[in-house]
């Protein structure tokens, strides 16, 4: 079968996915669940076979890039599970299932901002030629995205309970939704 017929990088690597696991296959992409870098795709066919639909993405300023906000929001509102998509140094694609989400209204009051919010998550680096591997000291990480396109990381360790590091950051953002 021909998959560079299907109109989106997305859409291919999930036939590419669906394939493979027809064939009893394990590939990165199949255990991870999407293979997809956090930047704006066509969203005619990004419905997954896992159940996520990407709806929106937004550059660093939180500008739109492509998928629809509203959507976002109404998708929050009905009870959506949501998931976020970045790429960071490296070529690093990382997709987070968010712990809650939340919409709130800029001074404006017209504007709707998503939050997603993320609690202990290991702390992590990655090593070239191992792979990722557990940070020392061991510290687990919260986070929270925002369509305005801030991300707001806090690191604790998991001995002393001191924070390491509290910083915030922008970056270009997929929104994921699964109903």
């Amino acid at each position: 079968m021909n998959i560079s017929r299907f109109s989106t990088p997305f859409a291919r690597a999930a036939k590419r996915r669906h394939l493979l696991a027809g064939l009893g296959s394990l590939t990165a992409g199949g255990l991870l669940g999407h293979s997809t870098p956090a930047r704006a795709e066509e969203h005619e066919d990004d419905t997954c076979p896992c159940g996520w639909q990407r709806v929106y993405d937004h550059q660093d300023d939180g500008t739109a890039l492509s998928g629809s906000l509203t959507a976002l929001v109404d998708a929050v509102r009905a009870g959506a599970d949501v998931k976020v998509a970045y790429t960071r140094a490296g070529e690093v694609e990382w997709f987070r299932a968010c712990s809650s989400a939340t919409i709130a209204r800029l001074g404006d009051g017209e504007t709707p901002v998503v939050s997603c919010l993320l609690t202990d998550i290991p702390d992590s680096e990655l090593d070239g030629s191992f792979g990722r591997f557990f940070a020392e000291p061991f510290a687990l990480e919260w986070q929270a995205y925002n369509t305005t396109g801030q991300r707001h990381v806090v690191k604790f360790d998991a001995q002393t309970h001191g924070v390491l590091q509290n910083d915030m950051d922008s970056l270009p953002v997929g929104w994921y939704i699964r109903r």
